[in-house]
This record gives C-alpha cells, structure tokens and sequence, in this order.
C-alpha cells in the first residue's frame, strides 16, 4: 500500500510540475522520471543538495532553461512548507485546543506568514533583493565585480522566467494539487504506523509527522538523511503521547520503507528511458 501511495505521490507532483511548465514543451512521463530522481536523490545526498538534481534534470531532459527550473523548485517547496503549516495548525487546534502551548503556535504562524509572502509576493521579495544587492555593491565598491554582475543578471532571468505562469488562479490550483500530494503522504505515515503499532489515531500522525517534515527540510541533513529524519519524528510523536522505543522504531521504518520505494521508482524509470533511448525501433 506505501509503495502504490509514493507512486501517486510521485505522479501528484510530476502533475504540479507540468501545471506550472503549462507553456513547455515536456512530456508528463519525463517529469515523473525527472520527479522520481529528484525524490531519490533527495533522501541520500547530504544537506539538501538533492533538490537541484531537479534543475539538472529539467535542463537535461527537458531542455528547459535553469532560472524557470529554479523558480519551479522555490514555488513547489514554498508551497509544501505553507500546506504543511496549515495542516500543522488545524492539527495543534483539533488535538489540544485552548491548552495548546503558545510556543507552538508562534511557531506555525511564523511558518505560515514567511510561506505565503514568500510564495504569494516572489517576484516582489526578489525585485527587493536585488535592490539591497546593488546599494550594497555600490557602497563597498564592488559593482563592478564580474561575479556580482553575474548574481544580478541571474536575479534578473529568474524574475523574468515567473509571470510566465504566475497568475492567481495558477497559484490556487498548485496549491489544491499540493494539499492532495500532502493528505497522501500523511496516509503514508498513517499507515507505516499502523503496520507496526496500534492505537495511534490519524489525528496525531498529523502532529507527529510535521516534525520529521520540517526537520527534514533543514539543510542538516546527512548522506541518507539517516539521523535527522529520525530526531525530527522522535521528538514529534514524542510531542503526542508515543514513547521513546516506539518513536524510533517507526520513524527508522518510513526511512528504510521510503528510501526503498524511492530507489525501485527511480530504478524503473531510469531502465525505461534507457530502454526508449537506445532500442532502436523497427521500421
């Protein structure tokens, strides 16, 4: 069921990526392949730098440019971080009510406010960015610099790649699609739990799980992410009731389960292409 629940998860993104490249020339099958990679890579190279196999792979695969594959990746991660808050939120409500701590609740706010700037106001908060670049290079003295002329023309082409595809109701349409693929992965923990342990309601998961979520979108994270994923599931299930022996041993068990899928998914995909580009077919 997990597996079948991760290729879903799979396709739901690939789904959103092809919303947001509505205007590209990319095939939906190549974007579940790029997907596919990405999500492997994401869980065994170290400190996040997964995510940019996206770009690479949208470059190489799909021919597209590394400023629109840049703001894709921004958007779809933004996105994630602003459903997981609301989740989160609705959650701590649901599950304490008026004893829930104030700490947490500053916290998910927090969350929530910084990803809907961020994901609502993008172009504004990089149009800022690039203002505070070039009055502090002309302050020191460095505007002339190669490197620096270099970093605002980057800033330039990713502006200019998103009203490409950023309208409203594009923005609510990724973000109906990104609560979809967020409902699903909390099933997923659902019932890796479930497999292991019993008496742990659906409810909880939500608040539990968040803590591996957000943790793991830290860059901290080491080759496999093997102890960061685990410390954030811990201490979140921790947070609901569960104890010590049985926060372990159902985080180690999404770990090793996720990874899996991830690698036999990415496998798949990677013997197709290869079969599609170089079997030659008959005439």
């Amino acid at each position: 069921i997990i597996f079948l629940l991760y290729c879903l998860s799979n396709y739901l993104k690939s789904l959103r990526f092809m919303l947001m490249l509505k205007d590209k020339q990319i095939k939906h099958s190549d974007m579940f392949t790029i997907v596919s990679y990405q999500n492997f890579f994401n869980l065994i190279l170290p400190a996040r730098t997964g995510e940019l196999t996206l770009i690479y792979y949208l470059k190489k695969i799909g021919g597209l440019r590394v400023s629109t594959g840049l703001h894709s990746l921004l958007l779809s991660r933004f996105m994630d971080l602003m459903v997981v808050a609301v989740i989160f939120i609705i959650s701590l409500y649901f599950y304490w009510g008026r004893a829930l701590p104030l700490p947490l609740l500053v916290i998910s706010l927090i969350i929530l406010s910084g990803s809907l700037l961020l994901v609502f106001r993008l172009g504004l908060m990089l149009n800022l960015a690039k203002k505070i670049i070039e009055t502090f290079t002309k302050l020191s003295g460095l505007r002339d610099k190669k490197i620096i002329q270099k970093g605002i023309d980057l800033v330039d082409k990713f502006r200019d790649a998103i009203p490409e595809y950023s309208s409203k109701t594009d923005y609510f349409l990724f973000i109906a699609v990104t609560v979809v693929i967020w409902i699903n992965f909390y099933i997923i923990f659902y019932f890796n739990i479930k497999a292991l342990i019993d008496g742990v309601s659906f409810l909880r998961v939500l608040i539990g799980a968040t803590g591996a979520v957000l943790t793991n979108t830290l860059p901290v994270n080491s080759f496999g992410s093997f102890g960061t994923l685990e410390a954030g599931w811990t201490g979140g299930f921790m947070l609901v009731g569960m104890n010590l022996q049985d926060s372990i041993l159902t985080g180690f068990a999404y770990h090793v389960m996720i990874l899996l899928c991830a690698a036999v998914i990415a496998s798949i995909c990677w013997c197709v292409l290869f079969i599609l580009k170089h079997v030659k077919k008959p005439h």
